[in-house]
């Protein structure tokens, strides 16, 4: 049944030290065009830093923001427990290092009232990220991210002027309905958990997610090489696990179970280009055939993030050199991570 006024909506934010964004963040959506009714929902994870001190402020002066505790710091968790907490039917949630465009909640809303009356399995509707930042690295990785040489080059979906169902998308909006009888985080994850969810809601349970190009969020990318690196090492790790834990989840289920295996040998191909290279350097010192390999593998994969950081430095306005770094911590960060799932490498 379509909705035709506008529901009250929770959005949750969960946070853990998050002093430096969780302001903006908080203020963006209090200053929502929504129509409806809406609350936010900040759970804080144990935060060491000012973010509490920072959210009780806000709190005093808008009462639409609530402050939930998480014991388990996990951003999963914290998803589950503000789910579990909210009276709202609709649920969508940001996450602290973002900002919402003041239209962001009623793009989505508008988008999910309108392909509910076509679609009687909606799940919900995602948006769409822009990356802010004033440092040269951080415009580097926007840059670097739209490119298909990232293997991340599509996921924002910048470049859709139209309404597109997807298996997977970011900052949605959902009936809470499924997530309440169903389809709850996977509160054992502490990264991925929102693909997790998503891909196990399509592909595997048949339910429908959409991304609305007009609903807009903005993400404020890694400050540092160091922490780019380390992001997407543990992107690299997790993701895995996601995939192997879809995978048996699926297993009465071919179609889904093929979707996942195929994922996985795309997600995979950084981790063997990390180690074949760093079995080939191994190897160099006895052998003058891998020392070779070595220096080929080398000199191909510079050529190759060269050229593409010269064509983009020069048609797209941004720092070659930047460029350079932030591909070498997307590639070399997940590969390490893949390579150490499979290595079996805990704690990551």
């Amino acid at each position: 049944m379509v909705e035709t006024e506008y529901p009250n909506i929770s959005v949750i934010v969960a946070c853990l030290n998050e002093e430096k964004y969780i302001e903006q963040c908080i203020e963006s959506l209090l200053s929502s065009d929504y129509k409806g009714k809406f609350d936010i929902y900040a759970v804080d994870g144990g935060s060491s830093d000012r973010t509490l001190d920072i959210l009780e402020g806000i709190k005093l002066k808008d009462n639409r923001l609530k402050i939930l505790h998480n014991p388990r710091r996990l951003q999963s968790a914290g998803r589950n427990i503000a789910i579990e907490t909210t009276d709202a039917n609709y649920v969508a949630y940001l996450d602290a290092r973002r900002e919402a465009d003041v239209s962001w909640l009623s793009q989505l809303w508008d988008c999910f009232k309108e392909v509910s009356a076509m679609d009687d399995r909606v799940l919900g509707v995602g948006s769409t990220q822009k990356y802010v930042g004033q440092t040269k690295f951080r415009r580097a990785q926007a840059h670097a991210f739209s490119s298909v040489l990232s293997g991340a080059g599509g996921t924002n979906f910048l470049k859709l002027t139209e309404v597109h169902k997807t298996d997977h998308a970011c900052m949605c909006l959902y009936d809470k309905k499924y997530l309440i009888n169903q389809y709850k985080y996977d509160d054992d994850l502490p990264v991925g958990e929102d693909i997790e969810l998503n891909h196990r809601m399509t592909i595997i349970n048949g339910l429908n997610l959409y991304v609305n190009p007009k609903a807009v969020n903005y993400y404020y990318p890694r400050e540092n090489f160091q922490k780019l690196f380390w992001q997407q090492l543990r992107y690299g790790y997790w993701r895995q696990v996601v995939l192997s834990a879809l995978s048996f989840k699926a297993s009465d289920n071919s179609k889904a179970k093929h979707i996942f295996s195929a994922m996985r040998v795309k997600t995979v191909v950084p981790g063997i280009f990390v180690s074949i290279l760093t079995l080939s350097f191994l190897l160099s010192f006895v052998s003058n055939m891998f020392f070779f390999a070595y220096y080929s593998i080398i000199a191909s994969y510079i050529i190759i993030i060269s050229l593409v950081s010269l064509w983009k430095s020069i048609f797209e306005k941004t720092n070659f050199i930047e460029l350079l770094i932030v591909f070498i911590a997307i590639h070399f960060g997940y590969g390490v991570g893949v390579a150490a799932y499979y290595l079996k490498i805990k704690n990551i």
